[in-house]
């Protein structure tokens, strides 16, 4: 997808997760994996693992985790190893949803479900999904 976060974002997504201000929604990261426990499946889904909303928060924790991303105004992750405020610490749980949507169609809707309702995608993004899924709806319908 087109928008992906500025330092700015970044900083303040990890300054958040110190704070307490990320919500626990916030913290969920979801994937699809459609053929999860299944040796194969009916639908027109490759057989991969897709992750469908969370991108921009996982790759923030994981460059913060790295050491590559400064906040607090200079501080990084191992500034507080050894501390309460350890990335170590429970404090850091990250939730891991899988979903096992084998349906092109109906991995768009979900998509288009979770975030046209508050969520901050571009009027252009959740566009170019609703012309995905009408093309997909229609494809899942000649079969």
């Amino acid at each position: 997808r087109g928008h992906v976060w500025t330092k700015a974002q970044r900083v303040a997504f990890i300054e958040g997760l110190y704070r307490g201000t990320v919500g626990e929604s916030q913290r969920i990261i979801q994937f699809n994996a459609p053929y999860w426990g299944l040796d194969q499946h009916d639908g027109d889904l490759p057989n991969e693992v897709q992750i469908v909303d969370g991108l921009q928060r996982l790759t923030t924790v994981r460059l913060y985790v790295a050491d590559e991303l400064k906040i607090f105004g200079g501080l990084r992750a191992s500034d507080f190893n050894d501390s309460r405020y350890s990335v170590k610490m429970s404090n850091w749980r990250l939730r891991f949803n899988i979903h096992t949507f084998i349906w092109r169609h109906e991995l768009l809707r979900y998509y288009l479900d979770i975030n046209s309702g508050g969520t901050p995608h571009s009027k252009a993004e959740l566009e170019r999904v609703r012309t995905l899924l009408k093309a997909a709806s229609t494809t899942a319908q000649g079969e």
